[in-house]
């Protein structure tokens, strides 16, 4: 949303009329999609958490308390404990990987062009899985999701600062992986 008291306006509304609830899932159910796609490279389970994630927000949204923080936080909250309890349920300890996103393919680029930016992105996604797993969650929220550090905060439920200064090394580490390739 483009300012805080526009999105707390919807909220409210949404509050009072169910139905405008809608809004809130058109701003961001590609994005919940994206969050849970990345995650379990399954389409058809990554639709089936973005509905159970929405079902779960449009059942508690009278008692979302707002706090100044987007309320694509709580969203991503929601959609991480889905996340959780659909690894428990299915029993899956495994990590969690990131996927190539770029399989959409923009038809004016040429092949060569599509080559390299695979290349690209495969080289990136292998430095990245290098990282402690705390710390590609976090690179993942903050540049495959566009959040800010103080919803990554409240998404993890950890400090801002912790997650400024996690971002700091990890990006200083990724850096100096790059630079030995």
């Amino acid at each position: 949303m483009k300012n805080k008291q526009s999105e707390q306006a919807l909220i409210n509304k949404s509050k009072k009329d169910i139905k405008d609830f809608g809004e809130i899932y058109k701003l961001y159910n590609q994005k919940i999609f994206r969050y849970f796609l990345v995650r379990v490279n399954s389409k058809p389970t990554a639709e089936d958490l973005t509905s159970i994630t929405f079902e779960k927000a449009l059942k508690n949204i009278k008692s979302f308390q707002w706090q100044g923080v987007s309320i694509s936080a709580w969203l991503y909250q929601i959609a991480r404990n889905s996340l959780i309890d659909y690894y428990r349920k299915e029993g899956k300890k495994k990590e969690i990987q990131i996927t190539d996103e770029n399989n959409i393919k923009d038809e004016s680029s040429s092949i060569e062009t599509q080559a390299i930016e695979k290349d690209g992105a495969t080289i990136i996604q292998n430095i990245i899985d290098q990282l402690p797993k705390r710390e590609r969650n976090i690179v993942r929220l903050k540049f495959y999701e566009g959040m800010t550090n103080k919803q990554i905060a409240k998404t993890l439920d950890i400090t801002e600062t912790n997650v400024s200064t996690i971002l700091h090394r990890t990006m200083k580490k990724l850096h100096e992986l790059l630079a030995t390739m």
